[in-house]
């Protein structure tokens, strides 16, 4: 389907942009065969038509794709790079000091001009008054060599303007920055801003894909804790979808400086002058868990599919829950009561999970690395009230 959908920008094909047009053409009264001659009138109507807009939808997709910046060029960059705080570098003439000589008192004006001895020009920066010392940039941007003792030559003829050189070599000025160096520095700047903390790590982890929940344990004590190093932090992931590498390279990209990483998975990883590093993490243990509920409905109100819509409620809870977090039945009987329709009250809210022991709870703590899911076997006893 061409246009813009759920999995991006498809622009619509030459041959599809005749079609259509042929076919509308032909449903005004047009005759087919004259429409489809690409020699006739109605033919080479068709073929002006549709260049211009298959150009149109070509223009869409370059449009569509430069929000990427990678695929993004000039000035559209520019404004991709804005979003980061940065702009693009511009370019930058060559400098350098010059010593002027000559009646002392003499004004030398800014822009006076100067050449080196083979002819390359440059003009001061700020005016100054014999004897002087003064920056002079060239008047063409961009990185230049000027050596010692080069600039000799006065081209604005100052009367008490003697004699001008250069003690030092020239200070080379920059080109414009240009596309691949301005990505660069995005691409740095993405991996610097907000690195270094817990929550910058988690919404790194997330973007990853089929990455649905992250936990991270922070260890700011000399022992261990729910299996985080001493100062060190434990990362959770869930599901398992074994793509060790690409987890353990943005939790090294992402971790403060010297940060020890915990878990029962450990991948080595290079730094960018070659040295590897172990970072370890964890992949979930999930632990199922059992919603037991007594309660009490009103019969006139009370659905006849009431306890489904509980269990759909019941389910849609444990499974929003992130990894370490509580199974917490006081929170699910809100969301029922809220959902469902002729609920009066409730005696028993409880959830039970048996690994690594059992345990029943109103609410269920679980440990960092674990996450509830439910396999369905949930206990509802309603009595009408």
């Amino acid at each position: 389907m061409a246009g813009l959908t759920s999995t991006g920008f498809t622009p619509k094909s030459m041959s599809t942009i005749i079609e259509e047009m042929t076919q509308a053409l032909i449903a005004i009264g047009l005759d087919p065969i004259d429409v489809r001659n690409p020699d006739s009138l109605a033919g080479e109507l068709v073929a002006i038509l549709a260049e211009r807009e298959v150009n149109l939808w070509d223009l869409g997709d370059d449009i569509y794709a430069s929000r990427v910046p990678q695929n993004a060029t000039g000035i559209l960059l520019d404004n991709l790079a804005a979003v980061l705080g940065l702009t693009r570098q511009e370019a930058t003439p060559t400098t350098v000091l010059l010593t002027l000589t000559g009646t002392a008192g003499t004004s030398i004006p800014l822009g006076s001009l100067v050449t080196t001895s083979d002819g390359f020009e440059l003009e001061t920066l700020e005016t100054v008054v014999l004897p002087a010392s003064v920056l002079a940039g060239s008047t063409l941007t961009g990185a230049f060599t000027i050596t010692a003792g080069t600039v000799t030559v006065i081209s604005t003829p100052i009367t008490g303007w003697t004699a001008v050189t250069n003690a030092a070599a020239g200070i080379p000025g920059a080109a414009r920055e240009n596309d691949d160096d301005l990505l660069a520095r995005m691409v740095a700047e993405r991996s610097r801003v907000g690195a270094g903390t817990v929550e910058s790590m988690r919404s790194r982890l997330l973007e990853l894909d089929q990455v649905q929940s992250v936990n991270i344990i922070e260890n700011v004590t000399a022992v261990e804790v729910d299996g985080a190093p001493p100062y060190g932090i434990l990362v959770v992931v869930f599901p398992d979808f074994n793509e060790d590498t690409a987890i353990a390279q943005t939790i090294w990209d992402t971790k403060p400086a010297g940060t020890a990483t915990g878990g029962d998975v450990t991948v080595s990883i290079e730094d960018s002058q070659g040295f590897d590093h172990n970072v370890s993490f964890s992949y979930v243990t999930e632990i199922d868990v059992e919603f037991t509920l007594t309660y009490v409905y009103d019969a006139a109100d009370f659905p006849d599919d009431g306890e489904a819509q509980i269990d759909v409620v019941v389910e849609d809870y444990i499974t929003s829950l992130g990894v370490g977090e509580s199974a917490n039945a006081y929170k699910l009987m809100a969301r029922i009561f809220s959902e469902v329709t002729g609920m009066v009250s409730w005696s028993v809210a409880t959830f039970t999970k048996t690994v690594p022991t059992t345990v029943t709870a109103a609410v269920l703590t679980l440990r960092a690395a674990d996450k509830a899911v439910s396999e369905g076997t949930h206990i509802y006893t309603g009595v009408a009230g």
